[in-house]
């Protein structure tokens, strides 16, 4: 471009100016770089994890001699990146002042999650008893998808000891006055040694109310109680459940538990509608009518929608249907052979039958193993007669917990027979017939124990308050005296909204005196936090005006401190945590062990990173410079030499 201007041999030195000034602006926009690589090494984290909780305080040795030998190995050092932290309820960088009194070792391994770390597996060892007295179980904290592999190192007694403990109680938390509800105990016995005898005891208000003499072996070592208790009485009661321990035992804490239920003397208003004298609804009426929780009315018609609680409709017809729609309650629909389909079909939205030939058929049921709403007594297929109903396709139009599947002269179909909508409050038996089964179980057992289950505790759920009520409580049943007494409450508006603005009334009670408690609004819930509560049995109620609405409760502060208590380590649980998280558990005799398998395991290993960076020559802006500075120079050098 430049002799194109400025011939070379003519006008050498323009030649060069204008050449140099076009290089100079060619330089400027393509601004060479040149790439640097930067080879970075990336170490594994070994996080050393110490339990400061007051159970491992007499094996602060151990733990120290643990500490030190990993802490200190050169090759450990040179292959990780060491970090020293420090668990109880949480998870501490620094060392606390004092040893805690409770320990939460699902909630430290969560937050183990969000330690920095590299984007490859990182070792943990935990240095622990494994005894968690607060959270949920820990075992299953990690998952092998968040790379942190555990090495638990396991201090203090690792001894097995015989034990006999309480492991649940199933009972209902709301039971009717003058009502018969169940209790169901359930008691194991660890132990590879010789039988044991022990007493089962229950005390209500320190009176026993019922013992029965119970013996447990390595053959037969858990026992399932259930007994029937009444109560008269309304308002919150507790019973005590304990076994009396065997001569030798060392583990008690766990021989007794306290249980509180409410009894409410309100009664659930149950409307038994048919079009006609059905055998059905007799059963129905027959089973219900024993429960005192429950009022049953029989009617052909629908007068005041208001007064009931649940309506069990029976072979809907056209006209009942119409008067059902402006029913915003809980269903019980009962289908047959004479149930107007086109009209229940058009009526509600839960499940439809296209039933073209309206020509009856027979339907066998079979009990759904993954039915999880409720647990029900065994069911013997072969005893219980066919329901009956017109033939057609049924098709579940929301989501549903099927009870039984339908099977058509012995073939096994995925049709269900009965089912239940959870979030609708509703369910639904596609045939009738219930009656023939009720009939048939107490013919051969002397009892109808399934059918008079499978309708109380269906009729149960259908008038239990719906998943998302207008005041949810959330707390628990037992807190340590040395602990704060947290409940949480959500309160919502009548369309679902959370309503941070509800003015709720929070009463503590005991048995000598009641308070209010301020609640404050926190991360959605409104909490009424109480400290210092002297240990004893405590209840409260919720009050929301503006719905007129309450909720009660009732939990205990228990004096015992679990930490201070003698327990043996839970091997089978860190064991377990270490086999979920690809790791291997050790003892402290094992600490060299420990460290060669850190060492030598081939998972955590240094990676290395290559980082490429572009550097420009220089700055681009220079060459700009340096080029208006040669068009400079060309310009006075033509005006020196006179050219236009």
């Amino acid at each position: 471009m430049a002799a194109w201007v400025y011939p070379p041999r003519k006008r050498p030195l323009l030649f060069l100016l204008r050449a140099g000034s076009v290089a100079l602006l060619l330089l400027f926009l393509w601004n060479p770089a040149c790439v640097k690589k930067e080879k970075k090494a990336e170490k594994p984290v070994l996080y050393l994890v110490e339990d400061h909780s007051q159970s491992v305080r007499k094996y602060q040795r151990d733990i120290s001699s643990v500490i030190e030998k990993i802490a200190e190995n050169k090759w450990v050092r040179k292959k990780f990146l060491v970090k020293h932290l420090f668990a109880d309820t949480l998870l501490h960088t620094r060392k606390p002042d004092d040893f805690a009194g409770q320990t939460d070792l699902n909630a430290v391994l969560e937050s183990l999650k969000n330690q920095p770390s590299t984007k490859h597996p990182s070792a943990v060892v935990l240095i622990t008893d494994g005894i968690s007295t607060r959270g949920k179980d820990y075992r299953y904290a990690l998952q092998p998808s968040d790379r942190r592999i555990v090495f638990p190192v396991v201090v203090g007694d690792t001894a097995s000891y015989p034990d006999l403990k309480i492991v649940r109680v199933d009972y209902n938390k709301k039971v009717g006055k003058g009502n018969h509800f169940p209790v169901h105990i359930k008691i194991l016995y660890e132990s590879p040694g010789n039988p044991v005898k022990t007493r089962l005891i229950i005390r209500k208000n320190r009176k026993i109310i019922y013992t029965q003499p119970l013996v447990l072996s390595e053959s037969k070592p858990l026992v399932e109680i259930e007994k029937f208790f009444r109560e008269e009485k309304p308002g919150i009661q507790k019973y005590t459940i304990e076994i009396t321990p065997f001569q030798g035992e060392k583990i008690t804490y766990n021989n007794r538990k306290n249980i509180w239920f409410e009894v409410v003397d309100k009664k659930a208003e149950i409307l038994l509608l048919t079009s006609k004298i059905h055998p059905d609804a007799g059963a129905f009426r027959r089973i219900l009518s024993r429960d005192k929780a429950y009022k049953i009315h029989v009617d052909n018609n629908l007068n005041a929608p208001v007064n009931y609680d649940l309506i069990i409709v029976f072979q809907p017809q056209k006209k009942i249907l119409e008067q059902l729609k402006k029913f915003r309650k809980s269903v019980f629909w009962v289908t047959g052979k004479f149930t107007d389909w086109q009209a229940l079909n058009q009526a509600q939205q839960l499940f439809e039958k296209q039933a073209v030939a309206l020509s009856p058929e027979s339907y066998f049921a079979r009990l759904n193993p993954s039915f999880s709403l409720f647990s029900l007594p065994e069911f013997n297929k072969q005893m219980f007669p066919p329901l009956e109903d017109v033939f057609g396709k049924v098709r579940l139009l929301k989501p549903a917990e099927i009870v039984f599947y339908a099977d058509v002269k012995n073939v096994s179909t995925h049709q269900a027979l009965m089912a239940i909508f959870p979030k609708e409050k509703q369910a639904v038996l596609l045939g009738e017939g219930i009656w023939r089964w009720y009939m048939t179980e107490k013919k051969e057992n002397g009892e109808a124990r399934f059918t008079e289950a499978l309708i109380h505790k269906t009729v149960r759920e259908l008038l239990s308050r719906p998943g998302k009520d207008l005041l949810i409580l959330d707390y628990k049943e037992m807190y340590e005296n040395n602990m704060p007494v947290e409940i949480r409450i959500q309160a919502y508006n009548n369309i679902g909204e959370l309503n941070p603005n509800a003015e709720l009334q929070f009463k503590l009670k005991t048995p000598k005196r009641s308070r209010s408690v301020p609640l404050f609004f926190k991360n959605g819930s409104f909490v009424a936090h109480m400290d210092n509560l002297l240990p004893g049995e405590y209840s409260f109620s919720v009050s929301y005006p503006q719905y007129q609405i309450q909720r009660s409760g009732f939990f205990i502060v228990r004096k015992s401190n679990m930490e201070q208590i003698s327990l043996p380590s839970d091997v089978k649980k860190l064991s377990d945590l270490a086999e979920h998280t690809g790791g291997k558990i050790f003892f402290p005799s094992q600490t060299k062990d420990l460290i060669k398998q850190l060492l030598e395991d081939k998972r955590l290993k240094t990676v290395f990173h290559v980082k490429k960076t572009k550097s420009p020559v220089t700055n681009k802006y220079i060459w700009l410079l340096l080029a208006v500075f040669l068009l400079s120079l060309e310009w006075f050098y033509r005006k020196s030499k006179g050219l236009i």
